[in-house]
């Protein structure tokens, strides 16, 4: 059991194995494809990284590697494929032997490790790395220049700010200082204000320059080290800047590379967005040109039939393809159905545009005109010019836009340029060379000198500038010159230098102007260097077009030369070509020459406009010079035309002819790819070898020294040579050299038209002569056009009359009228200074001059009154024009060229044979035979044996197409059909199948799947013309043969049965009557032969137009199989990607949506074969198909079925578009959930970190925001690619809706990182406090501690103060009671002293009594005072004295009696505190037994504090005490309490700062998170306190702390009224604004009600929304039915408004205006009370929104709980109560509900349902029509942005 378990394991490890084998094999196809692509793009001119980024993205690192090491070479894959199949071979060898054995194992673990020999997987790791950097170098560069920029850029800006403090600081500093003493700040003569100044001077450049603080005086101000040791200040300071600018500068230097990488890719790249451009707007001038002449003048259809070419290799193409397409749709439309029938499609689309078969972006749309009417063709030209009319604007745009992207990647460039040279100079200035320029005299002025030039370099030496070292280029172009310049030169060149700059550039005189010249060619001829580029680095204007033309011969010279830029300009330095002359003779001359050797040495002996004239010996040599190169054409030419044999490609590259022809760029690349391409087409390369045989031709020298006398034979010699229109080839350059006489001998430069047709007319005789004649002089006259003085009008009608008037001439015509214009416009200013100058236009396009607010026709004083157009043009846009204008002339040059030469048509090696005549045949003159030859016959035969020569060519095409037999084509086609292996026999067998014929076996199977299909098409065609002849003859010999057998009959009309049926009988003639009979018979069998030949012609004739469309179809098929299997290789390719987890680029999509719309084309190509055979068999004249026949079923079944595989394919690319489309998606989920793994990770790892008890630091909480934060960055490009996505499905939909759903997931998963963002960040910030909380708490445990030990300190003084007071107690009872014993002894003698007191005070009260009672009598009896009394004089008694001793007794007695009451009062009380004191005795004696209890606690404590005062104090503390001898103990133990004291205070007093600190800290962090302060003043404020962390806080500290961040809360300064007056103000604002606020709250209550509501009933009731949508769509389907419907519908919706009247339930649904559902009813209480439905009292108002009120409804306000009636409610109310004893008055009822104002103006209601606004909506009817046009559009439009 255990063997077989083995052996099981091992034939599982074997599969394996062999399986991973297959995988390697199937990569390697995939890798073997790329790079071949990769060879072709290299080959074909795209940049290497370019081509590896879209093609080896997904290849394998070992492929990726190779591709890096030999970048792309042809012809490199081989190796490659061939050492990784080597590897295979090894393997598949090992698992063959290892199967069933251990050696499977060892074998399979090699296969993942297994790259070929190339290198281990860390190298190719590597590789892949580099790989990455490579393709994404351009990108990473620019990336590290912009990152390099910023840091500079702020290193920058600090030197400028400290620059900046220095020159405003530095001088008040110097001239403050005298008054102050440095060393100590101390103020010695300056006031108070100055003294102010001077320390907030100091203040400031110790906080800009740290290194001058030395220390602080005395009130915390800086004391600087400035001024000192004999040098003043501002010398101090400008060293430190300067050795601030050093560091700079150094620092720069090293990061000069990576400053410049971006410069130079933006350089690079704007160079080639003017090479796209050129090319692209010479395409689209091209169309537009077609475009315009098509709008003007149509398309001659005076012929039968029209082809029109269109070329789709541009974007212009394609649109002028679909305007041509969209024209014939129009035309299509404008015929009715019969004649669309009788057309039979030929005016479709589908059948007149057609592919040309040797360009793929090639159509030729075919048009067949004898099908149409004259109106009909007059219709198709409108449509035409129609589609034209409409994309010329489209070609003018698509021109502008070209211009825009090429002038923005220019723009781009200049600013980075711009940004970069301030580095170079930096970098310039931190070298030693530099420094050394400054030694001797006038080392400022060079150094200046050096400077200014650098600072003023052009973006173009950027291509010259070595990437990795752009100084270089200074060193080698600046510096080194100005070095090598001796004492005098070096004073030349400041002299020269300092004059120029006292010269204005912007003086334009011929004077100023050639001092400038002077002077800068002195200079550059001190340094050697080019005089044009010392102008322009030195900042002096120069001749724009100059500059540009110079920099195009350069380019010229570059590139036709094959010399670098370098030699081309020291070879114009040395040849001295700087003027516009001189560049135009050198690019002349560079047009015919192969090298720089010979370009230099004809341009110095090309002194004269006009070579020397060769004899005819010279001219003979000459020619015959060419015949080197001419064999190798020939060579190659016979190559081609020799059908029997491959073609041989060593002649290509044959060292001769490359050396002849490859100097030739452009014709030479043409020649290559075309002959490469169709090596055995000679039709083909036609073109190609007469281009190159031109360029040869015209290239010799004896070209240009032809003579009139030499003529004749220079055309015999390059007869010979195969130019088959010599004559005028040398026509044309006689014409040439004519003009140059006549150019030279006479002024031409104001020639008309008209005189130069004359003058060539005169001089030339053939018209390529006099074509080649008027081109060189209008080529003469275009030079002059760089002159501003020439007359560009004028020159363009010689050019318009002339014919020369090409697209580059027009552009040139337009940009120089521009510039003309310019020249004169007046300059403005835009707001932000940058310059313009307007151009004014006519609707014409003449231009207009504004002066005084009119218009006037330009340079005239004509007024112009029309409207008006506007250009505004930029300084930088007129530069471009400039550039264009340049560029567009050297183009419409270029085109005059191309007309002074005449093309070459070279036909090859002519034979020197002579030509064999032919001999006639003879005959017999005296021959008197009258025999007839069959003329009719031998036609037939001749024919039948063409007929049969092409079958057997037909046959034999396997061999002339392929090279093999058919039975060998087969034989390969069935071994490509096979499974095979590498190293298996059938491969062997390809091989040598491929060896033999010389080809690859990549291109072996594409021969044998295409197996001479179009060459059997080609013979097959012409036997089928063949036999259509012979088909047609024989019909014609029918009648023929019919009539000579009647004419011959008629003379023996016996006969005639026996002629046509035979007889039973032999009979015997004369020899003239059997001459007779047999003539007839021989004329019955012709005719009757004739029939079946007809016959058997029309059956093979089907049988081969069968054969021919079933041809197409089998290879539309086979390549239909191709490509499935190749699509089937991509799916498994994208398969495994996944399974691997890779990332599947979309080139792999993009090849398949390729394949398969290849297969949708192809099978449209069968069904139209197919459509085509059905319409030639059913319109064949001889045996039409009928309808429902066998054949007629069979082929309708196969156009079905291409129809359906055309819908199949065209699902399947659907599928392929959704899977591309959505692939930026899928690839950014996938890097999104690796985002989230690691996110897990760090949490996870945080978990397990707490979990073990362990803190987290901030690297952790920052490693999760870092990474969220780049999650984030990822979500946020996803929900991009999402939302690009979405924009291409229509809202609604699955795919819409899936991808919505992945939008919400995004969103969902960033608001969720957003929040954990957050709370990490808060973590991170409180990971310090908490580290201060922890410190306090550690200090608060300290302090605890020692208030313990401070709780025992108090415990012995409790101890010893309870001693003592036990003692004072003891000593105050003894005083008490010796205080009580005397008191009372006192106490008695007070008793008697107050009882004497009463006694004598009774005494005196008895006395004044009895003294009272003497006076009374006195005064009674003594009578003293005289009265007349009844006339009488009497004395009577004193009355006031006897009454005042009356009171006098009273009062006594009063007293008496107050007394004895107060006697008796006096016992009581004494009697009262007898008792009292009896009592309190006994309380006293009561309160002694309580304190003696109440003291047991007290005196056990007491005991307990002496135990321990005993244990720190010693035994016998307490009498040492009680004694007063504690002197000692009293010492000890309170420097023990004070030290304890003295520990607490310490640490409570940090415990109280940190506090105080922590919570100022908090505030400021609060404070910054709310916006109220900036981080920067958050900053300053908690670095201040954390100084202040350790410092002792006083109260008044603390409370200055709190002033500093009140003020910076506050705006105010830091002290306290300051504050107390911001806080006021605060209070005031808040006030004001509060009030604002209740009164805005009120008014926006209503509506934030509403806006909650609205969005809860959103998020409540999503499903009942979608439900009202469906209601809403089965709405709208019952308003597109019949008008009786529709009615019903709204009788059936006012009908239900009469339910009001009998009191049942009867309500509509309303959808609001804010989007929610509320209920608008006249059901009274049957709705129940109000609120208790889901709509509160503002939704039932919203109701009024959607509807318009009845006439009798009035809007009402409830509140919650209450109920409404309806008047039959209330009746039914009131009937119910009637019942009972009360009967109220019901009269309320009517005041309840008031009659309603029927408003007679229509109510015009906007509707609003959530986000779909329904305007103008008057009534129902208005609203249903309202629902029915906009809803739905209205409301996808909300659900898309829902």
């Amino acid at each position: 059991m255990k063997v077989v378990t083995t052996l099981k394991a091992k034939k599982i490890e074997h599969d394996k194995l062999t399986a991973a084998i297959a995988q390697q094999e199937l990569a390697l196809e995939l890798d073997e494809k790329a790079l071949r692509k990769l060879e072709e793009k290299v080959a074909s001119g795209i940049p290497l990284e370019k081509a590896m980024a879209t093609e080896m993205t997904n290849t394998s690192a070992a492929a990726k590697k190779y591709a890096l090491e030999t970048k792309g070479v042809a012809g490199s894959t081989d190796e490659f494929v061939a050492k990784q199949k080597a590897a295979q071979t090894e393997l598949r060898a090992t698992a063959t032997a290892s199967k069933g054995t251990t050696v499977a194992l060892k074998a399979l673990a090699m296969v993942g490790s297994m790259l070929a020999t190339f290198a281990a997987a860390e190298v190719l790791s590597l590789a892949v790395k580099a790989f990455d950097n490579y393709i994404h170098k351009n990108e990473n560069a620019i990336k590290l220049t912009e990152e390099l920029n910023l840091k500079y850029s702020e290193l920058n800006s600090k030197y400028e700010s400290h620059k900046k403090t220095v020159d405003e600081l530095a001088a008040s500093y110097e001239k403050l200082s005298e008054g102050v003493d440095t060393s100590t700040n101390k103020n010695l003569s300056l006031s108070d204000e100055d003294y102010k100044s001077y320390l907030d001077i100091t203040k400031k450049l110790s906080e800009e320059f740290p290194s001058l603080y030395q220390t602080l005086d005395d009130n915390g101000n800086a004391i600087l080290t400035l001024g000192q040791n004999g040098r003043t200040a501002s010398e101090d300071l400008k060293e430190l800047l300067q050795a601030e600018e050093n560091l700079n500068n150094y620092k720069i230097s090293q990061d000069i590379a990576g400053l410049f990488g971006g410069v130079k890719v933006k350089v690079e790249e704007a160079s080639a967005a003017l090479q796209e451009y050129n090319v692209e707007s010479q395409k689209i001038d091209d169309t537009l040109n077609t475009i315009k002449n098509i709008s003007e003048n149509g398309f001659d259809f005076s012929s039968d039939d029209y082809t029109i070419s269109v070329d789709t290799s541009s974007g212009d193409g394609v649109k002028y393809y679909n305007a041509l397409t969209a024209a014939l749709k129009e035309f299509n439309k404008e015929l009715d159905g019969n004649r669309l029938s009788e057309l039979n499609g030929d005016f479709d689309v589908i059948n007149v545009a057609t592919q040309k078969a040797d360009n793929e972006n090639a159509y030729n749309f075919y048009l067949k005109l004898w099908e149409l009417t004259d109106e009909e063709k007059n219709k198709l030209q409108e449509k035409i010019k129609e589609q034209a009319d409409e994309l010329m604007p489209i070609l003018e745009d698509d021109a502008s836009n070209a211009f825009q992207s090429k002038s923005q990647k220019q723009q781009e460039a200049d600013l980075a340029w711009k940004d970069f040279v301030p580095s170079l100079v930096a970098t310039m200035k931190s070298k030693g060379s530099f420094s050394e320029l400054a030694n001797g005299e006038f080392g400022e002025d060079i150094q200046k000198f050096a400077v200014d030039f650098v600072s003023n370099l052009n973006s173009s030496v950027a291509s010259e500038m070595d990437a990795n070292d752009p100084y270089a280029w200074v060193r080698e172009h600046v510096i080194l010159p100005l070095t090598q310049l001796d004492d005098s030169d070096r004073e030349a060149v400041s002299d020269a230098y300092s004059k120029l700059l006292e010269l204005n550039p912007n003086d334009l005189s011929e004077e100023n102007q050639n001092a400038i010249e002077k002077i800068v060619q002195q200079i550059a001829n001190l340094l050697k260097l080019n005089p044009i580029d010392v102008r322009l680095n030195l900042g002096f204007k120069i001749d724009e077009n100059l500059k540009s033309k110079y920099d195009t011969a350069v380019s010229n010279s570059v590139s036709q030369l094959g010399i670098t830029k370098k030699e081309t300009e020291s070879m114009f330095t040395e040849l001295g070509i700087d003027t516009s002359k001189e560049i135009d003779r050198w690019n002349d001359i560079i047009k015919y020459v192969k090298d720089a050797t010979e370009a230099k040495k004809r341009y110095l002996n090309t002194n004269a406009p006009s070579s020397k004239s060769a004899s005819t010996t010279e001219v003979i040599s000459g020619i015959n010079a060419m015949s080197a190169g001419f064999e190798k054409l020939d060579k190659i030419m016979d190559s081609i035309k020799e059908k029997d044999k491959v073609f041989d490609y060593s002649l290509l590259e044959d060292k001769d002819f490359k050396e002849k022809f490859g100097g030739y760029t452009k014709e030479y690349g043409k020649f290559i790819t075309t002959i490469t391409k169709s090596p055995k087409d000679i039709n083909a390369c036609q073109d190609a070898f007469n281009d190159l045989a031109t360029a040869y031709v015209y290239a010799q020298p004896i070209m240009k020294q032809l003579s009139d006398d030499t003529a004749d034979v220079a055309i015999q010699y390059l007869k010979l040579m195969g130019i088959e229109n010599s004559a005028e080839v040398v026509a044309a350059a006689l014409a040439e050299k004519h003009a140059q006489v006549a150019w030279n001998s006479r002024d031409l430069s104001n020639a008309t038209a008209e005189e130069i047709q004359q003058l060539a007319a005169e001089s030339e005789t053939t018209e390529s002569g006099r074509k080649a004649f008027q081109a060189y002089i209008a080529q003469k006259l275009m030079d002059s056009a760089l002159d501003t003085s020439a007359d560009i009008d004028a020159l363009n009608n010689v050019m318009v009359s002339l014919g020369l008037a090409t697209g580059y001439w027009k552009q040139y015509y337009a940009a120089k009228k521009d510039l003309d214009y310019l020249s004169n416009a007046r300059v403005e200013a835009f707001a932000d200074g940058d310059k313009y100058k307007s151009i004014y236009t006519d609707k014409l396009g003449n231009y207009l001059d504004k002066k005084n607010g009119k218009y006037y026709y330009s340079g005239t004083d004509e007024e112009y009154s029309g409207s008006t157009q506007k250009r505004v043009i930029t300084d930088l846009a007129e530069k471009q024009i400039q550039e264009n204008a340049s560029n567009y002339l050297q183009n419409a040059k270029d085109d005059i060229v191309k007309q002074v030469k005449v093309d070459t048509k070279y036909t090859g090696p002519k034979s020197t044979n002579p030509q064999k005549g032919s001999s006639g045949s003879s005959g017999s003159k005296g021959a008197k035979d009258n025999s007839t030859i069959d003329w009719i016959s031998r036609s037939a035969d001749l024919l039948e044996r063409e007929s049969k020569r092409l079958e057997t060519a037909l046959q034999d095409t396997w061999t002339a197409y392929t090279g093999l037999s058919e039975e060998d084509i087969e034989r390969v086609q069935e071994l490509f059909n096979m499974p095979l292996s590498p190293d298996s026999k059938e491969v062997d067998e390809l091989m040598d199948y491929a060896s033999k014929l010389g080809i690859s076996i990549g291109e072996l199977q594409k021969l044998s799947e295409n197996g001479g299909l179009e060459s059997r098409q080609s013979i097959l065609t012409q036997k089928i013309d063949a036999d259509q002849k012979s088909l047609e003859q024989a019909k014609e010999s029918l009648d023929y043969y019919k009539q000579s057998y009647e004419e011959y009959v008629s003379k023996v009309p016996e006969y005639r049965d026996k002629i046509e049926n035979g007889g039973t009988d032999i009979e015997s003639f004369t020899s003239d009557q059997k001459a007779q009979i047999d003539k007839a018979i021989q004329a019955f069998d012709s005719w009757k032969d004739s029939e079946e030949k007809v016959k058997e012609l029309q059956k093979t004739i089907r049988d081969e137009k069968g054969t021919y469309y079933d041809n197409i179809v089998d290879g539309a098929t086979k390549e239909n199989e191709k490509l499935a299997d190749a699509n089937d290789l991509i799916q498994k390719q994208i398969d495994l990607l996944n399974t691997q987890g890779s990332i599947v680029s979309a080139d792999m999509y993009e090849e398949m949506m390729s394949n398969t719309e290849q297969q949708i084309d192809l099978y449209r190509q069968i069904q139209k074969t197919r459509e085509d055979e059905l319409y030639a068999r059913m319109n064949d004249e001889d045996d039409p198909l009928k309808v429902g026949t066998d054949e007629w079923y069979n082929i309708m079944a196969a156009i079905a079925e291409a129809k359906g595989q055309v819908k199949s394919f065209e699902k399947e690319l659907a599928n392929q578009e959704k899977q591309l489309r959505e692939l930026p998606v899928t690839n950014l989920e996938k890097i999104g959930n690796i985002y989230q793994n690691i996110l897990d990770t760090i949490q996870n790892w945080g978990a397990e970190m707490e979990a073990s008890g362990k803190t987290l630091d901030a690297d952790y909480y920052q490693k999760l925001i870092n990474n969220a934060n780049t999650s984030i960055s990822n979500y946020k490009e996803e929900i991009e690619a999402i939302q690009d996505v979405m924009s291409d499905y229509d809202p609604g939909t699955d795919n819409w809706n899936e991808m919505n759903d992945k939008l919400q997931q995004c969103n969902s998963s960033i608001s969720s990182l957003v929040q954990n963002m957050h709370k990490w960040n808060e973590e991170l910030l409180n990971l310090p406090i908490q580290k201060i909380s922890d410190a306090s708490d550690s200090l608060s445990k300290i302090v605890d501690g020692l208030n313990d030990v401070k709780s025992e300190h108090e415990t012995v003084i409790s101890a010893v103060t309870g001693a003592i007071s036990d003692e004072i107690d003891r000593l105050n009872d003894e005083k008490e009671a010796y205080e009580d014993t005397i008191n009372d002894q006192k106490e008695a003698l007070q008793d008697r002293m107050d009882l004497l007191d009463k006694q004598n005070e009774k005494l005196k009260l008895q006395a004044q009594y009895e003294q009272a009672l003497y006076d009374l009598e006195n005064a009674t009896t003594q009578k003293t005072e005289k009265v007349i009394r009844n006339g009488e004089l009497t004395y009577e008694a004193n009355a006031d004295n006897l009454r005042n001793a009356q009171e006098s007794v009273q009062d006594s007695l009063a007293a008496l009696k107050k007394q004895e009451l107060q006697d008796q009062m006096d016992a009581l009380d004494d009697a009262l505190d007898d008792y009292n004191d009896k009592l309190q005795d006994t309380l006293d004696s009561l309160q002694k037994i309580s304190d003696k209890w109440s003291e047991i606690a007290s005196k056990k404590e007491q005991q307990v504090n002496e135990t321990t005062a005993t244990d720190i104090l010693g035994k016998g503390w307490k009498d040492k005490v009680l004694s007063g001898n504690d002197n000692d103990i009293f010492q000890m133990f309170s420097k023990l309490y004070s030290d304890n004291v003295d520990q607490i205070n310490k640490y409570q007093e940090q415990i109280d700062s940190t506090e105080h600190i922590s919570s100022l800290i908090q505030e400021y962090i609060d404070s910054y998170k709310a916006g109220t302060l900036t981080y920067e003043e958050a900053q300053a404020g908690i670095h201040d306190l954390v100084s202040q962390m350790n410092q002792k806080m006083s109260a008044m500290d603390n409370l200055q702390n709190i002033y500093n961040y009140m003020g910076k809360v506050y705006d105010t300064a830091a002290n306290g009224d300051a504050v107390f007056g911001g806080i006021q103000k605060a209070f005031k604002e808040s006030g004001d604004q509060l009030i604002s606020s209740l009164e805005q709250y009120q008014a926006n209550a209503g509506l934030i009600s509403e806006s909650m509501s609205s969005w809860q009933q959103l998020t409540n009731n999503v499903e009942s929304i979608k439900d009202i949508l469906e209601d809403v769509k089965d709405n709208l389907k019952d308003t597109e039915r019949d008008s009786d419907s529709k009615k019903d519908k709204d009788d059936n919706v006012r009908g239900s408004g009469n339910s009001r009247a009998t009191g049942k339930h009867s309500s509509k649904s309303v959808y609001g205006s804010s989007g929610f559902s509320a209920e608008k009813h006249h059901s009274g209480v049957f709705s129940g009370a109000v609120g208790s439905s889901s709509a509160d009292k503002t939704d039932k108002i919203r109701v009024l929104e959607a509807e318009k009120l009845g006439p009798n409804e009035i809007p009402a306000v409830l509140e919650r709980g209450e109920m409404v009636f309806t008047p039959e409610q209330m009746e039914k109310l009131v009937a119910s109560f009637s019942a009972t004893a009360y009967v109220p008055d019901n009269s309320w009822i009517k005041n309840m509900y008031p009659s309603a104002t029927v408003n007679t103006k229509p109510n015009i209601v906007n509707v609003s349902v959530g986000d779909v606004k329904l305007t103008d909506v008057r009534d129902v009817d208005g609203f249903a029509k309202a629902m029915g046009r906009d809803f739905v559009p209205l409301a996808r439009q909300a659900l898309a942005r829902f």
